[in-house]
């Protein structure tokens, strides 16, 4: 059996096979609700293309490479043990008093739960494999990404030319389109851009957790995927500069709001390399001895104060002129300038008039239930039968909860990852999860120690969507989107791929 999976793997066809695959997914990556997918998976809304060609290439690649003996790169192993804690967690969610919802109990949810995160875990692991087994395919993965990314900014331009200059009426032909793309009853939106995603936040999403991060890194790190430039500019310059432009159209607060505490905490670490560098020079340039060095370790804290300061006051500015200038285009924004905050009562009040309160009542159900069980959760996919117990009670008064529970069948979520994970998986899954990020993280800092500028690249980006996440997570609480998954999986190998450049050094440098 072996031997026979031993010659089907080296065969050229089935490598051919395998490799249009990975590029076809690329390809397809910003389709977030193809209606074809959604018709046969059944889904509510989540059905990206990509998810489905990933999980194929993972019955066919991953598992005669595993069984080949190949090698899952050390960062997917905490990521193991999570799993194991989620089975068991839904194991002993059999144990406790779970209510039902609708008819729905935690046999009916389990299927579709396990089915969608192991669609995050397939695109996870069969990207870190698939990359880290051969390295040559990742310039080539990097070029794909740039080629799907220019075809959805090009879309996303044309959408914007319509909301700024035509009112937001788009013709025939782009509903038309788009409703071949989308699975959304009413595809495009009049004052946002929605890309080729379900709904503008996912566009964010998208772009936050997997283009602008290897943009941006690539414009930083003074790197190209591709082989010719134009002068002194590369294809990701100019997919940065309009890719940012597309965040801002798409109108998503908590998108708008990662993306700049992204730019804020790189122009910190730029900061602290630049007061160091500074404060020796200082120090060097005065020919101070061993006994002054307090002189240059006062500058390098003055120094970090006083910028830290300018960067806060800046922000603050720029935040307040976004504001007002995001008042013109969004009418959520619109109405919190129309409310008055002098007679409010409770913190529910408040962020209803700041237009998150269905939001937050959604959090806040989920940690209701993470306090009642803390070790393990509830299981996976169990957390929204328990909404009409948890849910706060000032949720009734508002329109969106209430038309959730009246009028619609599907179940609710906690609208956030961090928090689906409390309630189904407890503090023990949270630990694991959160170690498994932390080993991401050392891994993304090992990368860009690497000699290979690419390495290099990749690493920069991994650290910008593992920090982004911290924010993003508090937006999404689906396992089943790939692009938080891909990127991760991306920098997994190549932490793979900067270890074994490491051990063959000879020189070991």
């Amino acid at each position: 059996m072996r031997e026979r999976i031993g010659r089907l793997w080296d065969s050229r066809p089935f490598q051919m096979l395998c490799l249009g695959l990975w590029v076809t997914a690329i390809l397809l990556m910003p389709i977030t609700s193809l209606p074809v997918i959604r018709k046969i998976s059944g889904a509510s809304t989540v059905a990206p293309p990509t998810d489905i060609l990933f999980l194929l290439l993972a019955l066919i690649w991953l598992f005669p490479f595993l069984l080949r003996r190949g090698k899952v790169p050390v960062e997917g192993i905490p990521l193991i043990f999570f799993i194991a804690v989620v089975v068991i967690s839904w194991g002993a969610a059999f144990f406790i008093e779970t209510p039902s919802y609708r008819g729905r109990n935690p046999l009916t949810e389990a299927p579709q739960a396990f089915v969608t995160m192991s669609i995050g875990l397939a695109v996870y692991f069969l990207t870190a494999t698939f990359l880290s087994a051969n390295q040559d395919r990742l310039t080539g993965t990097l070029r794909l990404l740039n080629y799907s990314g220019l075809v959805l900014i090009v879309w996303c331009l044309a959408q914007s030319m319509v909301v700024f200059y035509m009112n937001g009426k788009y013709p025939g032909w782009m509903m038309e389109f788009q409703d071949l793309l989308s699975s959304r009853r009413i595809p495009l939106f009049a004052d946002r851009v929605t890309g080729m995603a379900y709904e503008p936040s996912w566009l964010a999403h998208q772009l936050n957790m997997l283009y602008l991060p290897i943009w941006l890194a690539a414009t930083l790190c003074g790197f190209t995927a591709q082989k010719r430039r134009l002068w002194k500019f590369s294809l990701e310059n100019f997919l940065l500069f309009t890719g940012v432009f597309v965040l801002f159209a798409s109108l998503s607060r908590v998108g708008v709001i990662t993306f700049l505490m992204v730019l804020a905490w790189l122009m910190f670490l730029g900061m602290i390399k630049w007061v160091k560098s500074f404060s020796n020079w200082i120090f060097s340039r005065l020919h101070l001895r061993s006994s002054h060095a307090w002189i240059a370790s006062v500058t390098r804290v003055a120094l970090t104060i006083i910028l830290l300061v300018a960067i806060t006051v800046t922000y603050l500015l720029a935040g307040v002129g976004l504001f007002y200038l995001g008042v013109r285009f969004d009418a959520r924004l619109a109405r919190i300038l129309e409310q008055d905050f002098q007679n409010v009562g409770t913190f529910l009040e408040v962020t209803n008039k700041l237009a998150i309160a269905e939001r937050v009542i959604y959090w806040a159900a989920g940690m209701s239930i993470f306090r009642d069980y803390p070790l393990l959760g509830v299981g996976l996919g169990n957390a929204g039968l328990y909404f009409l117990k948890k849910m706060p009670a000032y949720g009734w008064g508002l329109w969106e909860i209430s038309l959730l529970f009246n009028y619609r069948t599907m179940i609710p979520n906690t609208k956030s990852l961090w928090v689906r994970i409390l309630a189904e998986s407890g503090l023990i899954g949270f630990a694991v999860f959160m170690g498994w990020y932390y080993l991401l993280w050392k891994s993304a800092w090992f990368s860009r120690q690497s000699k290979d500028p690419r390495l290099r690249m990749i690493g920069l980006a991994g650290s910008i969507v593992l920090f982004g996440f911290l924010l993003e997570g508090f937006s999404v609480d689906s396992y089943a989107l790939p692009f938080f998954w891909f990127s991760v999986g991306l920098l997994s190998a190549v932490g793979s791929l900067a270890r074994m450049q490491i051990t063959a050094d000879p020189s070991g440098e």
